[in-house]
């Protein structure tokens, strides 16, 4: 049942980031805790991460992918990325 989850929100999540991959973005899908994954993207490590959790305090932006709650939250750098995203 958990894989079958995990296959829903991808097929869900990932067509979203697309019109990204067709600018030229790399993208490199790994699949951890929504807290680990948030700590390394404030530190530099990722650009990008889809999370079931907004992230908290103002450092990093997020905005809603779909009806059930994944969240792409960006690093500061990307902050103008944003207004690209759906939603933004």
């Amino acid at each position: 049942m958990r894989r079958a989850a995990r296959r829903g929100a991808g097929a869900q999540v990932l067509p979203t980031l697309a019109p990204f991959v067709a600018k030229g973005v790399h993208l490199r899908v790994m699949q951890r805790l929504t807290d680990p994954l948030l700590e390394d993207m404030r530190t530099g490590r990722h650009d990008l991460v889809i999370t079931t959790k907004r992230p908290r305090g103002r450092v990093l932006a997020s905005v809603p992918l779909a009806d059930k709650e994944y969240v792409l939250a960006a690093a500061p750098h990307l902050g103008a990325a944003r207004r690209g995203a759906p939603g933004g």
